[in-house]
């Protein structure tokens, strides 16, 4: 049977604010987001990101293995999908395109089009 001392009761009473203060602290360190004004249309991001996304097809060397394209599309999709309802704009043509560079990097483009390098999702190792 465990003996209760005043140090452990009051340890007990200090742990539980304690936590209460780290899971209120956690929450109130969530990103916000805040939306700025865009001075183009969605129309006119997404005619300039496909036209931009044309350019880098033509002078980056694009991966082309539908498997690798299969993974990177679905992960695509699950973000898409985490899009707050507020933020989401219909306009936007998405697509997930996968550049054959060993460097870890990544960029996107006005309307929806997502660059990865491979390297960066050799570097992940899995989807999480």
């Amino acid at each position: 049977m465990t003996r209760l001392t005043h140090s452990s009761i009051t340890a007990r009473f200090l742990l539980v604010p304690l936590l209460t203060a780290t899971v209120a602290a956690s929450a109130a360190a969530q990103t916000h987001i805040e939306r700025h004004k865009n001075s183009y249309s969605p129309r006119q991001d997404v005619e300039l990101g496909q036209q931009a996304a044309a350019e880098v097809r033509q002078q980056m060397p694009m991966l082309n293995d539908s498997r690798t394209e299969d993974f990177a599309e679905r992960i695509g999709e699950r973000l898409i999908d985490a899009v707050p309802s507020d933020y989401r704009i219909p306009e936007f043509r998405y697509s997930f395109d996968v550049v054959n560079l060993r460097e870890i990097n990544a960029f996107a483009l006005p309307g929806g089009p997502k660059f990865r390098h491979r390297g960066m999702i050799e570097a992940a190792h899995s989807e999480a």
